[in-house]
């Protein structure tokens, strides 16, 4: 494995662990132990995980569309565009690791990582489970991937195949 593809997947943990730390910590610096007593509580007390299935929203496009029917304040735009724009660099970081299929791969990567922290919020009781923050995830790393692809055609099919190799 060549040292700019060693670089890449350095590049793409580091990703992977800013939206752990953005989505599951809300910006505040992980602590191995705040995980741990959550794994305890869940598992002492399992009747709070019933709580959440509660309020999570299984109704893809319900939040969404509570958003857009009435004035969106600045918190609500965030989390609408934020969703999206978080994710954009995972969906091009794993567009550029496999060139082969770079838009399928960008979001199929993108979904996983999505449906993984959104589910650990549910089960780790550190957020809220929400379908549509899986949309909108899963639609940046579409984004990403699509960046991907049009710099590959930019750079012609020939080129492409070259940087995958490459990396």
């Amino acid at each position: 494995m060549g040292l700019r593809r060693v670089l890449l997947y350095a590049v793409f943990a580091l990703n992977v662990y800013m939206l752990l730390v953005i989505i599951l910590f809300k910006i505040s610096i992980p602590q191995l132990n705040s995980i741990v007593q959550q794994i305890q509580l869940v598992m002492e007390r399992p009747s709070m995980l019933e709580g959440r299935w509660l309020t999570a929203n299984f109704t893809p496009f319900a939040t969404i569309k509570e958003s857009f029917s009435r004035n969106l304040a600045p918190i609500q735009w965030l989390n609408l565009y934020g969703n999206i724009a978080i994710f954009i660099p995972t969906g091009l970081i794993a567009a550029i690791l496999y060139a082969k299929h770079p838009f399928t791969n960008a979001v199929f990567v993108s979904f996983i990582i999505s449906l993984s922290l959104e589910s650990l919020q549910l089960f780790l009781l550190m957020g809220s489970f929400d379908i549509d923050d899986l949309l909108l995830n899963t639609s940046g790393g579409a984004v990403g991937g699509l960046l991907a692809l049009i710099v590959f055609r930019l750079r012609g099919p020939a080129k492409a195949v070259t940087a995958e190799e490459s990396i």
